[in-house]
């Protein structure tokens, strides 16, 4: 499965969720995360920015004016982490959507992926 020649994707995670999804043998499997039956990946940094912006810089937003959101990382003093995965290594399921993203449909390997840590600005929009 090397469409387009991609060998890398990326996965952004809060590093509490991170901490809390791996398995008894090291592997990684946030799939309840957001509800969601899949780990979703970029299948590239540039976009990975573009959806962390998005989709979490507007919750800080819509947080400020809800006390009852509950969401803990959508604060900018949140860690978060981008998971670096050599996709020729996740043996899981998976699927290619709008050829920006995959669906990964169960762990990923512990040997499959590098950590990078990730920084924040006080809006929460991300720099790598």
């Amino acid at each position: 499965m090397e469409e387009r020649g991609i060998k890398t994707i990326y996965h952004l995670v809060p590093k509490y969720i991170y901490d809390k999804s791996i398995t008894r043998l090291g592997n990684y499997n946030c799939k309840g995360f957001e509800n969601s039956n899949f780990i979703h990946t970029t299948a590239g940094l540039k976009e990975m920015k573009r959806v962390g912006d998005l989709i979490f810089t507007k919750a800080i937003k819509n947080s400020e004016n809800s006390k009852s959101n509950g969401k803990f990382y959508e604060k900018p003093s949140v860690e978060f982490l981008i998971l670096v995965i050599d996709k020729s290594k996740v043996k899981s399921k998976m699927s290619l959507i709008k050829q920006k993203y995959y669906h990964i449909y169960g762990s990923i390997p512990k040997e499959s992926y590098k950590i990078r840590k990730v920084k924040r600005d006080k809006q929460g929009k991300f720099y790598f």
